[in-house]
């Protein structure tokens, strides 16, 4: 490389620095540090745990199928005033019971349990003593 380049490059290279230079002097810190630095893309973690994920193609269209029919419908009907009584009537009978015995006489999944036992305690059908496994029910009234 011939000198004269090198030394307009070399200039070229200083002047710009010492504008850089300038223009940071010149700043204030809150531009300074408003200055945002993109941050690399988040890279996919993959599919959740039981997801399933299916590749749409032109054939599958949106289909406008009906509910499944009474008969292939899961679980049990979502009446939580009847579970609670159900519950109640089991305490009336059986008082002092563990909310694990009760829950698994009657066939309930905890969930289910869970909503039905807020409902009745808020309601004051039901009484209870205890914590976490020890606790015990008692129906009132």
């Amino acid at each position: 490389m011939s000198t004269a380049l090198r030394d307009t490059m070399n200039a070229m290279v200083a002047e710009f620095a010492t504008s850089i230079i300038e223009a940071i002097h010149a700043a204030t810190l809150a531009d300074i540090l408003d200055v945002r630095v993109p941050l690399a893309p988040r890279r996919d973690r993959g599919r959740r745990r039981g997801s399933i994920t299916k590749t749409v193609t032109t054939t599958d269209a949106p289909s406008d199928r009906a509910a499944p029919p009474e008969s292939r419908r899961r679980g049990r009907p979502q009446n939580s005033a009847e579970d609670a009584e159900l519950i109640v009537a089991y305490l009336r009978s059986h008082p002092g019971s563990t909310g694990e015995e009760a829950r698994k006489t009657l066939g309930l999944k905890k969930n289910r349990w869970n909503t039905c036992m807020y409902r009745a305690i808020r309601e004051g059908k039901i009484r209870k003593e205890g914590k976490h496994r020890s606790t015990r029910y008692w129906a009132t009234g």
